[in-house]
């Protein structure tokens, strides 16, 4: 029975990774689709969308994943991330910190109810002109400086798949402010187009490491 549920959790991860490719092009940073796609099959389509993956998370919660399981995961521009289920190595810190924060932060806020938090660049990294007065995709900022989540430990440290930060010392992030990621946040990443699909089942294998880690230095 187990080995049936992992089998059909990858098999849709793998199908919802390639519809998402193959819709980008016909999509804007929202997910709105051209007019040319009927209204009646986006309608239908995204409830479709919203069932399944409803029912998939919940499966997930269900079914953990176990260790060793040979796993690729979506990364940012394009990249593929092929993993070991709950092998904390290069590899894997790559995948989460390179298109999976959000999905690694999920996972260790549910076990320790850490908040999150999502560190913003100073400017749009793609095209500051992007960045108009009405685009204020959440806490009134531009969707594009979204940069990397983390989680924030009690005493004020960042955690992200390389271990504890300074909040001014995240690798890559130096000197970029913070802020709390609450749960509007949190389903604009998820669903975003600009953001890959959280891989948050895969990502909860790793957090015993990780945090085992932490509590070792």
């Amino acid at each position: 029975m187990s080995d049936t549920v992992t089998s059909l959790l990858l098999r849709y991860w793998q199908m919802t990774d390639r519809h998402r490719a193959d819709l980008a092009p016909y999509a804007d940073a929202y997910g709105d689709t051209d007019e040319d796609y009927a209204d009646t099959q986006a309608e239908a389509a995204a409830e479709t969308h919203d069932f399944l993956t409803a029912a998939m998370e919940e499966l997930a919660e269900h079914f953990p994943l176990p260790a060793g399981l040979p796993v690729t995961v979506p990364g940012a521009n394009g990249a593929r991330f092929s993993l070991i289920t709950g092998q904390l190595d290069d590899h894997a810190r790559k995948a989460f910190t390179r298109g999976q924060c959000h999905a690694l932060a999920r996972a260790l806020a549910e076990v320790t109810g850490w908040p999150m938090a999502v560190l913003i660049t100073p400017d749009c990294v793609y095209d500051p002109d992007e960045c108009s007065a009405d685009d204020d995709a959440y806490a009134g900022l531009c969707a594009c400086r979204f940069h990397h989540v983390v989680v924030v430990r009690p005493d004020g440290a960042l955690v992200d798949a390389y271990g504890a930060h300074q909040p001014d010392a995240v690798p890559a992030a130096e000197g970029y402010q913070h802020i709390p990621l609450n749960e509007t946040g949190w389903t604009f990443l998820a669903n975003s187009p600009a953001w890959r699909r959280p891989a948050v089942p895969v990502a909860r294998t790793f957090t015993t490491a990780l945090l085992a880690e932490l509590d070792t230095r």
